[in-house]
């Protein structure tokens, strides 16, 4: 049987960069190989987007982008015909096209889990392990699935979600209308980078700056006891 082609996704532009490495070497020491051929696709803090060729190790210890004779210049083409990635051969100065059958993103956080890998693949033809766009990108912002499940009469927390420029006047109207403890959230992170619970007024601001440092909106919740 012809092995299909896997490209594991890893790394990315998120607070949870380091998570990601750690969750794709499972993925990659894991996968039966005698069924897929698996291309691990790494990309930078910074957005850079590689091949890398070397081992889990490297990837587990996040030292994998530093080892550049290991790492292939590549992009995910747009265009469905391709039907894969485009590889830069560094040593030939030239460009080939790798095909994929399939792409495992194991990014977590923003620009992986909030639809918009998955909208880059939709585009490439390439069918992608996880949730579609929309899924994706409405259940990463906790607002909104807040609206969307209370209008299906689910019971959720209470809320008041800000940007920075609101912030005085929401933190305000926190003070009057909720009582402590409180959670203090980015609306679109993850792994609870930037969550915090405040018991108190002086608590409260500073969970808030800590929130924007993972989001431009931030989302303050009722405490709920029990599950």
């Amino acid at each position: 049987m012809k092995t299909k082609t896997v490209a594991v996704l890893f790394g990315g532009q998120s607070s949870e960069h380091d998570i990601s490495d750690m969750s794709a070497c499972f993925i990659i020491d894991n996968i039966d190989t005698e069924k897929y051929d698996v291309l691990k696709i790494g990309i930078t803090r910074d957005g850079k987007w590689w091949l890398y060729t070397g081992t889990t190790d490297s990837i587990c210890s996040h030292f994998w982008q530093d080892d550049t004779s290991n790492l292939l210049p590549c992009v995910i083409s747009p265009c469905s015909a391709h039907h894969g990635i485009i590889i830069f051969d560094k040593k030939n100065e030239k460009y080939a096209i790798k095909h994929i059958d399939v792409v495992f993103p194991v990014l977590h956080g923003e620009n992986g889990e909030d639809g918009s890998v998955q909208g880059l693949f939709q585009l490439s033809g390439i069918p992608v392990v996880g949730c579609s766009v929309l899924s994706s990108a409405l259940c990463m912002d906790k607002t909104r699935a807040h609206r969307l499940v209370s209008a299906s009469g689910i019971a959720v927390p209470e809320s008041l979600t800000f940007t920075r420029s609101s912030m005085d006047a929401a933190l305000h109207d926190v003070m009057a209308k909720f009582h402590f403890p409180l959670f203090v959230k980015p609306v679109r992170s993850g792994s609870s980078f930037g969550i915090s619970k405040v018991h108190s007024e002086d608590e409260l601001q500073r969970a808030a700056i800590s929130a924007f440092k993972h989001d431009n909106e931030v989302i303050v919740e009722e405490n709920i006891d029990g599950f």
